[in-house]
């Protein structure tokens, strides 16, 4: 992603975007239940593709996403939405008060760190 995308969009929102097609695979595969091999045999592709994929060290094709989603049994969807800038803002906030975004990270790692589920 060039510096003109990434300072319009913010780090934070560029960096999911620069990793969303990782983020989408392993969730697939996970949610499949398949292996890295299982999934590279199905989609007809080397193992190594589909771990540096989902490394976020090699960006797929949108065909190559298509084909390998489906390979999981799913298919990906897209819906044409406003951009929401809630991430750029906060990014900004961050930057103009770190203090405060620090205190506010180490609290969201607390509640994370002891969140108890069930």
């Amino acid at each position: 992603m060039n510096a003109a995308m990434r300072a319009l969009i913010g780090p934070t929102t560029a960096e999911v975007y620069d990793d969303w097609a990782a983020s989408l695979l392993a969730l697939a595969r996970a949610e499949s239940g398949l292996s890295q091999a299982a999934l590279a045999d199905r989609a007809g592709v080397a193992e190594s593709t589909v771990q540096r994929i989902e490394r976020g060290t090699m960006q797929p094709t949108t065909s190559m996403l298509l084909g390998l989603l489906a390979a999981t049994g799913k298919e990906l969807r897209v819906a044409l939405v406003d951009f929401d800038a809630h991430d750029r803002i906060l990014d900004e906030r961050a930057t103009a008060f770190p203090g405060r975004a620090a205190g506010a990270q180490a609290q969201r790692d607390y509640l994370v760190d002891h969140l108890v589920l069930g």
